[in-house]
């Protein structure tokens, strides 16, 4: 293969694009032609080489386009129902209301969202004392670098078992900024 060069290049995943991200960045870089090797990194790092003719465009970089895939760009095209501010009461009173209103709109809940600083961790540690990490209630908490810190978003879908592309409904509560908890309980 005189005229021909291996050429590696690496597709970097955005955090919260999940396993859907991971087949995206795979199916396009499977539609190159001459692929012979593919790495996958769990921090988002798909490596990958290929064959490249001498003739071909020296510049070239495989671009994937993950908007549709993160939470932010998902919501941003479903209808919110913004429910208002989280100031008194306990956190699970209203988580419990954002649930009873996915259900009264016939809706499935798929995940949580929030701020990618987000203070709704320290809400729930401090107001219900339950430690939050990567689910909430039972459901994935995906965070988003787009979202406010003080937002929690309930993506609810038509079906059961959907999944975040499916998203159709969400629904919005603010929660009380980190530092001013301790009135809002």
């Amino acid at each position: 293969m005189n005229d021909y060069a291996l050429r590696e290049d690496t597709v970097e995943i955005p955090p919260g694009a999940g396993v859907e991200g991971f087949l995206h960045a795979l199916k396009q870089v499977l539609k190159l032609p001459r692929v012979t090797d593919i790495h996958i990194d769990a921090r988002g790092v798909v490596k990958y080489s290929h064959w490249v003719r001498e003739t071909e465009e020296v510049g070239f970089q495989l671009t994937v386009d993950f908007d549709e895939l993160c939470p932010y760009k998902i919501i941003r095209n479903s209808v919110v129902v913004d429910l208002g501010y989280a100031g008194e009461g306990s956190p699970l009173g209203h988580i419990a209301r954002m649930f009873e209103r996915a259900e009264l709109d016939h809706m499935h809940c798929v995940s949580f969202v929030t701020g990618a600083a987000s203070s709704v961790r320290s809400w729930f540690r401090d107001c219900a004392q339950m430690k939050v990490v990567n689910q909430l209630m039972g459901l994935p908490l995906l965070t988003d670098r787009f979202l406010e810190d003080d937002t929690l978003i309930l993506c609810t879908a038509f079906g059961r078992g959907a999944e975040m592309k499916d998203v159709r409904m969400s629904y919005r509560i603010t929660v009380p900024k980190e530092g001013s908890n301790a009135d809002a309980c």
